[in-house]
């Protein structure tokens, strides 16, 4: 199995159909891209992807980090100090977010609402 990367700005995937899932790109146009080595334009965003050897110790998905909220009514605020529980909520439930971003929000609820804290509430 080969392992991919992008080289326009270095992310790097263990296989085709991980950077599809992350990416929200079809395999298709992944392999399509791999193949004529001309540049991908998708919502925005410019991808060029190639393969590279999976024995190599660098070949473990890196995905560049998500620090700031990219749009909406918090738009460019550092999540990790953001404090409106019901809004990060509403955004994972009601949006179609990228992967890595409901994972920091779904981390950053947490922190502030730990889970026991909803059982509390509960047997009040």
């Amino acid at each position: 199995m080969k392992a991919i990367k992008n080289l326009l700005n270095g992310d790097q995937f263990e296989s085709i159909r991980l950077a599809s899932q992350i990416l929200k790109i079809t395999e298709y146009r992944i392999k399509k891209n791999i193949d004529s080595g001309k540049i991908l334009r998708y919502k925005g965003k410019s991808y060029r992807f190639v393969e590279i050897n999976w024995g190599d110790t660098s070949t473990k998905t890196k995905i560049s980090k998500i620090n700031r909220l990219p749009f909406g009514k918090y738009k460019g605020e550092i999540i990790e100090f953001m404090t409106d529980v019901p809004y990060m909520s509403w955004l994972i439930d009601n949006t179609d977010l990228d992967a890595r971003l409901k994972i920091k929000l779904r981390a950053r609820i947490n922190f502030i609402q730990p889970p026991d804290y909803y059982e509390k509430k509960i047997k009040r």
